[in-house]
């Protein structure tokens, strides 16, 4: 299996004033070609540093990239740090010398010398020309690594960098990497783990990764092998431990998010739906809505936050909120009938909570309540109750995430 290395260089990086989207990107499509990467380093704009940073890179990867330094500014050290750690001169590339002045007469403005220096790149190197700015990518050899060098515009990185990968990768036998994503909602880390078979969790091939995304957990396997039928039958072998560990915590799997899962077993089941929110405020009807075709399944929504509006709209009735109060299993399922009735759907999901800073009434802080109800008489509601203990944000969210899936579970 290829090692590989991912450097990225700018003191922007190091004092938090950019995010690094560079190094997200290029790991994700090293890994798609079968470039396991073992080291991400960030170094300033510093030429000792980058040289150091080379040095080590080269000798314990198979495949480098650097992003970061090869702009027209004085700041901009790369392609002189790799000359130097190569031990060759910089020459002036006449293509991309062409391309530079081309490139500012269709802008229609000047181009000025230290623009003209970015087509200065180490001797022997091979260029790939940018089609989407300016300063080339350049890919070099050193001890047992293929380095590819680019600039650190996202974009014109991204425009360069398969045609940088077909040729680090020339001659290599490195494999197939597929991945494959199992989505949960509703279990914690620490809840999960024990559930999931130990040999499973601690594999190398296909590995396994928790990702803590969005107050979810995705599970992310990775398998490498000789053919992409090897990596299906590894991915489909793990996948189908997970499902019989954890299975009814998993809502989808690679892109599919927990709103189009809800959206997809309401549709199949040819239902209507119609919203009540206190505590969340209109997060869930903001999160279903991102769903293209929502509209065929959710006819409306009502943020009743006032104890006046959840009589007004929803037909709570006063003597009800004042035994149980406004955040109480019996005034959200209550909320949800009313809005059942009210849009004339067939579910009605409602909320009500606490999210603080303050107890109300006989609600500590964190105290939600979610409801689900069914037009169909055989059907009996479904009800959640929980104390979150997080930021009143956090809090919000996560009821609206528990109220989709129990359109996701219950439906």
């Amino acid at each position: 299996m290829l090692e590989g290395e991912i450097i990225s260089i700018g003191n922007e990086l190091l004092q938090g004033r950019m995010d690094d989207t560079n190094a997200t990107h290029i790991s994700r499509i090293m890994n798609e070609r079968g470039v396991k990467v073992r080291h991400r380093t960030t170094v300033g704009d510093n030429q000792d540093d980058i040289v150091d940073a080379l040095r080590r890179a080269a000798a314990r990867a198979d495949i480098v990239t650097a992003t970061g330094g090869l702009g027209p500014t004085v700041d901009d050290l790369t392609a002189a740090a790799v000359a130097g750690f190569l031990g060759v001169d910089l020459f002036r590339d006449s293509e991309v010398d062409a391309h530079v002045r081309a490139f500012h007469e269709m802008l229609g403005v000047p181009c000025t010398d230290n623009a003209l220096d970015q087509a200065l790149v180490p001797d022997g190197c091979h260029v790939i020309m940018n089609p989407a700015g300016t300063a080339p990518c350049f890919v070099v050899r050193a001890d047992r690594a293929r380095m590819a060098f680019f600039p650190g515009v996202p974009r014109e990185m991204a425009a360069m960098l398969d045609a940088a990968m077909d040729y680090m990768l020339q001659g290599l036998a490195h494999g197939v990497t597929a991945t494959r994503t199992l989505r949960l909602f509703g279990i914690g880390e620490s809840s999960l783990q024990p559930r999931l078979p130990v040999d499973l969790i601690t594999s190398q091939n296909p590995s396994f990764s928790f990702l803590p995304v969005d107050y979810q957990i995705h599970l992310r396997l990775t398998a490498r092998a000789g053919s992409e039928q090897e990596c299906a039958a590894l991915l489909d072998a793990a996948a189908a431990r997970i499902y019989g560990s954890v299975g009814e915590f998993v809502y989808g799997e690679n892109e599919t998010t927990i709103e189009q899962a809800a959206f997809e077993k309401m549709r199949a089941a040819g239902l209507t739906l119609a919203i009540a929110e206190s505590v969340t405020g209109g997060m869930i009807a903001s999160r279903l809505v991102s769903v293209p075709g929502m509209s065929a399944v959710l006819l409306g929504s009502v943020a009743a936050y006032s104890e006046k509006a959840k009589m007004q709209y929803l037909g709570v009735e006063r003597a009800l909120l004042e035994e149980y109060g406004p955040v109480s299993e019996e005034v959200t399922l209550a909320m949800a009938r009313g809005a059942m009735e009210t849009l004339g759907a067939d579910l009605g999901l409602a909320t009500t909570g606490n999210a603080g800073p303050e107890a109300q009434g006989k609600a500590d802080v964190g105290q939600v309540h979610a409801a689900l109800v069914f037009r169909d008489p055989a059907r009996e509601p479904v009800t959640f109750s929980r104390r979150i203990f997080r930021r009143r944000e956090d809090c919000r969210a996560i009821t609206a995430l528990f109220a989709i899936d129990m359109l996701r579970r219950f439906v």
